[in-house]
């Protein structure tokens, strides 16, 4: 499509409140769940990348190897929760066509399925696409610029789920079933569950 740009967006600037310790650099494998992530993004085919780091940004920053082409906006007000890590990253990405909202704790998602969705969107460039598991839509998401306002109106912890399964955007929205994406890290036991999972799938 001609005049499609894709930033792509990780979230990664929450406290992690539920998690006894900093999620981010707690190890999965072989490194850490953000530096995995990282390098998933990295190989992302579009035109600008971008983390968003918010709570324990000095610790996490000096622990990772970033790669030299995602680019680390700071959320000052990253207390504020989802919604403010959301609004700030996109900041840094208004200028492109459309934007891809990723999360940096669903590491069963793989760069292919990614490609995926920017695939489809390609496609669809005026409709949202998302991933469905669980039974409801929700992230990763593409979004294109002319939802933009409707990602900066979120509040709170609200994240674009609300959006994504509202009828009222529900003709705009394209779903994409992706069961690797129910699974996501927020707890210790979570982390226990998904490195036991990893072992029998060996």
């Amino acid at each position: 499509m001609s005049g499609y740009t894709l930033g792509t967006l990780m979230l990664a600037a929450g406290q992690s409140r539920r998690f006894d310790g900093i999620k981010q650099l707690a190890t999965l494998q072989q490194s850490s769940m953000l530096q995995q992530a990282l390098e998933k993004l990295s190989g992302i085919d579009c035109d600008c990348r971008v983390v968003t780091l918010g709570a324990n940004k000095a610790t996490i920053e000096s622990a990772i190897n970033l790669p030299a082409n995602i680019f680390v906006k700071t959320v000052s007000d990253w207390q504020n929760g989802i919604s403010a890590s959301i609004k700030s990253g996109l900041e840094a990405l208004e200028h492109c066509s459309h934007v891809l909202i990723l999360l940096a704790d669903q590491p069963d998602i793989s760069a292919h399925q990614i490609e995926q969705l920017i695939s489809l969107s390609r496609s669809n460039p005026k409709q949202i696409i998302c991933a469905h598991y669980a039974g409801k839509n929700a992230v990763p998401a593409i979004f294109p610029a002319s939802d933009y306002a409707l990602l900066h109106s979120l509040q709170g912890d609200m994240g674009a789920g609300k959006h994504l399964n509202s009828p009222k955007y529900k003709e705009n929205v394209i779903p994409v079933a992706l069961q690797s994406g129910a699974t996501d890290i927020d707890t210790l036991q979570d982390l226990s569950l998904w490195q036991k999972q990893q072992k029998v799938n060996l």
